[in-house]
């Protein structure tokens, strides 16, 4: 069997080429020179929204392979990383430094997520985790020097009694097979996502997990401008992030990679599907903020004066039914 490894494809409208982009990563810690954003109790929010309470808007982990000991390296990683710091940044995260890795072991990556969790996160709103890598079928993803299951990870934050109840996002962007996605229709035997995507028994509430493609399938990277799936993200993000619940903003994510992007392998057009399987029970935003403060007193506003016209009708009702009955008298 053929080695599975992410594929390095020409975005649509995107320069291509032989010179490599490799990013240098550097977070600026940013706190140190504005002061460290806090979620704002003030502003108005979706009665059917996750809870905001806490003051720091979300907690931030990046795990980026980009060389491997066994397979080829990833140019491009690094600068979906930059992208991904900047978009959350401007959304009021608070970027640790220390919570972006790079190249480590299947032991090392699981020490570093247990020495998170550990900490006290009562404050903390929610959880967005990305992993940037190669990859197979059932969840298996590479590390520099070995691999792990997907679920390895997330059982983890699931586990965390102080992010119970919290919505958290896990954004996997590596290949899940050997075969492209193309525009034949042709009957196959294979899900969208591994039936094994949770445990028989046990599946972690309040999680979404984005795929950037359906199983079996390549995933797909520019050398220069990164991968497609963490791209559209951070456009959309941007774009929509402080309107829009999570959810819907990852619809417009797929749809921008569906419609948008394509690559040729041996004379055939071939795509890209992401896969987001959900087990939230109420609705993710990313922050509190004034935009979206405006909006939903905007509606609130509207069905109070709504209420207040249909009690104005009924009185008026009310008052020319006693007068046509006293007229009739």
């Amino acid at each position: 069997m053929a080695r599975v490894t992410e594929v390095d494809a020409g975005q649509l409208c995107a320069p291509t080429g032989s010179q490599e982009y490799i990013a240098n990563v550097q977070v600026t810690e940013w706190h140190n020179i504005f002061g460290r954003f806090e979620e704002n109790q003030n502003f108005r929010t979706d009665r059917l929204e996750y809870k905001r309470t806490g003051s720091e808007p979300g907690l931030v982990i990046i795990f980026n392979f980009e060389e491997f000991e066994n397979t080829t390296a990833r140019p491009g990683s690094s600068k979906d990383v930059d992208d991904i710091v900047t978009c959350l940044a401007r959304l009021g995260f608070n970027i640790n430094p220390k919570h972006i890795f790079n190249n480590l072991s299947k032991d090392e990556m699981l020490e570093n997520v247990s020495e998170i969790l550990a900490a006290d996160h009562s404050q903390v709103n929610s959880v967005l985790v990305f992993v940037l890598t190669h990859g197979g079928p059932s969840n298996t993803l590479s590390t520099s020097i070995d691999k792990f299951n997907a679920e390895e990870l997330w059982v983890k934050f699931d586990k965390c009694p102080s992010l119970e109840g919290k919505p958290k996002m896990f954004v996997i962007q590596a290949c899940k097979g050997e075969n492209h996605t193309t525009f034949l229709v042709k009957p196959e035997d294979t899900p969208l996502v591994p039936l094994s995507t949770f445990s028989s028994g046990y599946i972690p509430r309040d999680m979404i997990i984005v795929y950037s493609t359906m199983e079996g399938k390549y995933a797909y990277r520019d050398r220069e401008s990164g991968s497609w799936l963490i791209q559209e993200i951070c456009r959309n993000f941007t774009a929509y992030g402080r309107r829009d619940d999570v959810l819907t903003v990852l619809s417009r994510v797929s749809k921008c990679i569906c419609r948008n992007y394509y690559t040729n392998s041996r004379k055939t057009i071939v795509k890209q599907v992401p896969v987001v399987v959900s087990t939230l029970s109420r609705k993710f935003y990313l922050n509190n903020n004034k935009d979206r403060h405006l909006v939903l007193n905007t509606l609130v506003t509207q069905d109070e004066t709504l209420e207040k016209i249909k009690f104005i009708s009924k009185k008026i009702n009310s008052i020319l039914g006693f007068a046509k009955k006293n007229n009739n008298t």
